[in-house]
């Protein structure tokens, strides 16, 4: 499996308002913790 030069992943808490249409063109991957929203997102640099 080939793999990104180089790769920066990070997590951020989003509220209700969150707009996803401004990370289309990152991989976009949703996790539910706690009743909250985690969003990572990873992208190739």
């Amino acid at each position: 499996m080939l793999k990104p030069k180089k790769l920066l992943a990070f997590c951020v808490y989003t509220g209700k308002n969150f707009d996803e249409s401004k990370f289309l063109p990152f991989i976009l991957r949703i996790y539910h913790y706690n009743s909250k929203t985690f969003v990572s997102y990873i992208f190739d640099l």
